[in-house]
């Protein structure tokens, strides 16, 4: 196989399934005390994954889980992450634009099953051959009708893609997902920049949000 990158739970690698070429991710062993908990997220990514079937949505192709390590198979999405895409090509503003439809359009699919993302950023949107976007990393998604899995584990996270509600450990909820949706749209028309890459500090970042 071989390495595209690291995610969540695991890491991804291109390789050869049924005779054609998929993406795989490989949720290796720990001796970690997270371990058990992260064997429960990605297999809770993979039965959530299973159920899409939407054209903004990376397709499931399957999962090995009898014996480690624990893998799910996924199309592969040959240009990769959005972010890179986005610093990498010289793109128009109707690309761009169509770029934020494709998104929400995934991202209204998750809603109507119910579900939340929670980790939405470029980073975690991938560009396929025509240029559609499909939404993929779905190691911190949760579904809405599960109360006692509302609230987010800040820490998984990066401070700038919070929404405003993960400060005060409320209830993250699909309106959580808007607020994400705007800070990835603002990094489509900035070309990837860092959000509030006017600010240096996280904690800083923090502070500005917190007034809003």
């Amino acid at each position: 196989y071989i390495y595209c990158f690291k995610g969540h739970f695991g890491e991804v690698v291109r390789a050869e399934y049924r005779g054609e070429y998929v993406a795989v991710k490989i949720l290796h062993p720990s001796t970690t005390d997270r371990n058990a908990e992260d064997r429960k997220n990605f297999i809770k990514e993979a039965l959530l994954l299973q159920q899409y079937k939407h054209k903004n949505i990376v397709k499931f192709l399957g999962i090995a889980a009898i014996r480690d390590p624990l893998m799910i198979i996924m199309e592969l999405i040959e240009q990769g992450s959005l972010d890179k895409y986005l610093r990498n090509n010289d793109l128009r503003l109707s690309q761009l634009i169509q770029m934020c439809y494709n998104i929400a359009k995934g991202m209204e699919y998750l809603e109507q099953c119910n579900i939340i993302h929670r980790d939405l950023a470029a980073r975690n949107c991938l560009v396929d051959r025509k240029g559609r976007i499909k939404v993929a990393d779905f190691g911190l998604s949760r579904c809405l009708q599960s109360d006692e899995e509302y609230f987010c584990q800040v820490k998984t996270i990066p401070v700038r893609w919070w929404a405003v509600e993960v400060f005060s450990n409320a209830p993250y909820t699909n309106k959580s997902d808007v607020w994400s949706y705007g800070v990835t749209a603002w990094e489509v028309f900035s070309k990837a920049d860092l959000p509030y890459s006017h600010i240096q500090f996280n904690h800083t970042v923090i502070n500005a949000i917190k007034k809003w």
